[in-house]
Protein backbone atom coordinates (compact mmCIF):
# COMPACT_ATOMS: atom_id res chain seq x y z
CA UNK A 1 0.00 0.00 0.00
CA UNK A 2 1.20 3.52 -0.58
CA UNK A 3 2.00 5.70 2.11
CA UNK A 4 -0.75 8.55 2.52
CA UNK A 5 0.57 12.28 2.33
CA UNK A 6 -1.48 14.62 4.40
CA UNK A 7 -1.37 18.19 3.56
CA UNK A 8 -2.37 21.11 6.04
CA UNK A 9 -2.69 24.05 4.49
CA UNK A 10 -4.19 27.56 4.91
CA UNK A 11 -4.85 30.90 2.94
CA UNK A 12 -4.40 32.53 5.63
CA UNK A 13 -1.46 32.74 8.50
CA UNK A 14 -2.28 32.61 12.40
CA UNK A 15 -4.84 30.00 12.42
CA UNK A 16 -2.77 27.04 14.06
CA UNK A 17 -1.88 25.30 10.63
CA UNK A 18 1.78 24.61 11.71
CA UNK A 19 0.79 23.13 14.95
CA UNK A 20 -2.02 21.39 13.67
CA UNK A 21 0.53 19.24 11.38
CA UNK A 22 3.84 19.26 13.95
CA UNK A 23 1.42 17.14 16.17
CA UNK A 24 -0.78 15.55 13.35
CA UNK A 25 3.01 13.99 12.79
CA UNK A 26 3.42 13.29 16.13
CA UNK A 27 0.43 11.27 16.56
CA UNK A 28 1.12 9.31 12.93
CA UNK A 29 4.62 8.90 13.56
CA UNK A 30 4.98 10.20 10.42
CA UNK A 31 7.92 12.78 8.73
CA UNK A 32 6.79 15.98 8.86
CA UNK A 33 8.06 17.96 5.58
CA UNK A 34 7.63 21.93 6.07
CA UNK A 35 7.23 24.22 2.99
CA UNK A 36 6.81 27.00 4.82
CA UNK A 37 9.82 29.44 4.39
CA UNK A 38 9.06 32.07 7.32
CA UNK A 39 10.54 31.94 10.81
CA UNK A 40 7.42 31.11 12.32
CA UNK A 41 6.95 27.47 10.91
CA UNK A 42 7.36 23.80 11.90
CA UNK A 43 11.17 24.06 11.73
CA UNK A 44 11.91 26.74 13.83
CA UNK A 45 9.05 24.94 16.27
CA UNK A 46 10.91 22.23 15.76
CA UNK A 47 13.98 23.53 17.03
CA UNK A 48 16.11 24.12 13.71
CA UNK A 49 17.65 26.90 13.03
CA UNK A 50 18.53 27.27 8.90
CA UNK A 51 21.09 30.25 9.94
CA UNK A 52 23.46 27.84 11.88
CA UNK A 53 23.35 25.00 9.07
CA UNK A 54 25.03 25.62 5.41
CA UNK A 55 22.96 22.80 4.19
CA UNK A 56 18.78 23.30 3.34
CA UNK A 57 18.22 19.49 3.61
CA UNK A 58 14.52 20.15 1.42
CA UNK A 59 16.03 22.17 -1.33
CA UNK A 60 19.38 20.07 -1.64
CA UNK A 61 17.08 17.12 -2.17
CA UNK A 62 15.16 18.43 -4.43
CA UNK A 63 17.86 19.93 -6.52
CA UNK A 64 20.59 16.83 -6.60
CA UNK A 65 16.50 14.54 -7.28
CA UNK A 66 17.63 12.59 -3.78
CA UNK A 67 15.60 11.66 -0.82
CA UNK A 68 16.41 13.81 2.11
CA UNK A 69 16.94 11.96 5.58
CA UNK A 70 14.57 13.40 7.97
CA UNK A 71 16.05 14.75 11.36
CA UNK A 72 15.13 12.43 14.25
CA UNK A 73 12.84 13.79 16.64
CA UNK A 74 10.91 10.76 18.05
CA UNK A 75 13.41 10.77 21.36
CA UNK A 76 12.00 14.89 22.48
CA UNK A 77 8.59 14.27 21.44
CA UNK A 78 8.59 15.37 18.12
CA UNK A 79 7.90 14.44 14.81
CA UNK A 80 10.85 13.69 12.60
CA UNK A 81 11.34 16.58 10.07
CA UNK A 82 12.64 17.91 6.81
CA UNK A 83 13.42 21.25 7.26
CA UNK A 84 12.75 24.42 5.45
CA UNK A 85 14.66 27.56 4.60
CA UNK A 86 14.06 30.88 3.79
CA UNK A 87 15.74 30.47 0.29
CA UNK A 88 12.77 28.33 -0.53
CA UNK A 89 10.76 31.46 -0.75
CA UNK A 90 12.68 31.98 -3.88
CA UNK A 91 13.63 28.57 -5.51
CA UNK A 92 10.64 26.60 -5.04
CA UNK A 93 10.11 23.75 -7.45
CA UNK A 94 6.82 23.64 -9.96
CA UNK A 95 3.78 22.23 -7.68
CA UNK A 96 3.80 18.79 -9.89
CA UNK A 97 7.27 18.66 -9.48
CA UNK A 98 6.85 18.73 -5.38
CA UNK A 99 3.99 16.44 -5.40
CA UNK A 100 6.61 14.07 -7.54
CA UNK A 101 8.83 14.35 -5.19
CA UNK A 102 6.98 14.07 -2.61
CA UNK A 103 5.44 10.86 -3.59
CA UNK A 104 9.12 9.21 -4.03
CA UNK A 105 10.52 10.42 -0.46
CA UNK A 106 7.51 8.97 1.14
CA UNK A 107 7.44 5.53 -0.50
CA UNK A 108 11.55 5.28 0.57
CA UNK A 109 10.64 6.72 3.50
CA UNK A 110 8.58 3.38 4.10
CA UNK A 111 6.32 5.36 6.24
CA UNK A 112 2.26 4.62 6.22
CA UNK A 113 1.89 8.78 6.32
CA UNK A 114 4.04 11.55 5.20
CA UNK A 115 2.62 15.16 6.65
CA UNK A 116 3.15 18.23 4.45
CA UNK A 117 2.80 21.83 6.41
CA UNK A 118 2.78 24.34 3.59
CA UNK A 119 3.19 28.42 3.63
CA UNK A 120 -0.17 30.10 3.39
CA UNK A 121 0.25 32.20 0.06
CA UNK A 122 1.22 28.75 -1.75
CA UNK A 123 -1.64 27.85 -2.97
CA UNK A 124 -0.06 25.31 -5.49
CA UNK A 125 1.10 22.68 -2.90
CA UNK A 126 -2.28 22.10 -1.21
CA UNK A 127 -3.84 18.86 -0.73
CA UNK A 128 -5.39 19.22 -4.45
CA UNK A 129 -2.23 19.10 -6.01
CA UNK A 130 -0.39 16.27 -3.87
CA UNK A 131 -2.12 13.02 -5.62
Amino acid sequence: MSPKIAVVHSRKGGVGKTTLAFELAWLLKAPLVDLDWEGGGATRSWGFRAEDHLKRPLLDALERGTTPQPRAGRRTKRPDLVPSHPDFEFEQPHHETMATALRQWAGEWGNDWVVVDTHPAREEHRNGNVR
